[in-house]
């Protein structure tokens, strides 16, 4: 993947590019840097996420995702995969795995690492694949999942297109991150200054860069477990919170309602 391409107008090249130099660094004869890229909040705050993060090994797993592995049953579908982690660990297990994501450069790697079924699509665009339509026995949504609906108001489509993929019985499986756990005075005043604009304090606006390039922004949504069941009822399903840890990360389960 060349890095003299054109300044991007795309939230996720700078992922693509930094996921890229990192699979090169495991993969090549000759050692390289770490790669690493920034998240730029809305008030400007840069903080560092390396992309190691998405090539952990299952001992460096956080407990929620250990145990949402752990809970993963028949024919899974792993949402915002990214370079393919959990899906290989799946694989590993004898599950029948479906990776999807949204940044072709994680797709190629998943293919390359060994991940057997990938989708280049976002999670819209699921709700009307007929191959996978009434398929899915886990949807997995990792890495604070629940995030990639981007606000509130995208959890309709997120349940919509859990209705139409999973088969009677089937589960979503997804982890987030209440906020108000946080002991940051700096993320204190974000949830303070979104509240204001008439935002809930979970709807992040966020920006990726690596290497000189900063990404277009995008939405990316921090729910507290009281809010995801309250939702997760209004849309008829059953939510219950299998996991939370003292710096407001948990996992949760939620089946459609009988």
């Amino acid at each position: 993947m060349s890095h003299t391409s054109a300044p991007a107008t795309d939230s996720w090249i700078p992922l693509g590019w930094a996921l890229n130099d990192y699979w090169q660094h495991l993969d090549g004869p000759q050692p390289q840097a770490p790669a690493s890229m920034h998240v730029f909040m809305e008030d400007g705050e840069r903080l560092p996420l390396p992309a190691s993060t998405f090539f952990r090994p299952i001992e460096e797993l956080p407990e929620a995702e250990s145990l949402a592995l752990d809970l993963c049953r028949g024919r899974v579908l792993d949402l915002g995969a990214g370079a393919g982690t959990h899906s290989l660990l799946l694989q590993d297990r004898d599950l029948e795995v479906v990776a999807v994501d949204i940044c072709p450069p994680a797709i190629e790697i998943m293919q390359h690492r060994g991940v057997r079924q990938t989708r280049l699509a976002d999670h819209l665009d699921l709700a009307d694949d007929d191959e996978l339509s009434g398929t899915i026995d886990t949807l997995l949504l990792m890495m604070n999942g629940i995030g990639l609906v981007g606000e509130i108001a995208g959890l309709a489509a997120l349940f919509t297109t859990a209705q139409r993929l999973l088969r009677p019985g089937g589960q979503i499986l997804c982890d987030s991150t209440d906020l108000r756990a946080i002991d940051d005075s700096r993320e204190q005043e974000r949830m303070r200054m979104r509240q204001e604009m008439g935002l809930y304090r979970g709807e992040t606006r966020q920006r990726l860069a690596y290497r000189g390039l900063v990404g277009e922004p995008f939405g990316w949504l921090y729910l507290d477990p009281e809010m995801l069941v309250w939702h997760a009822e209004r849309w008829g399903w059953r939510c219950q919170i299998l996991f939370q840890s003292d710096d407001g990360s948990y996992l949760a389960r939620l089946v459609e309602s009988d």
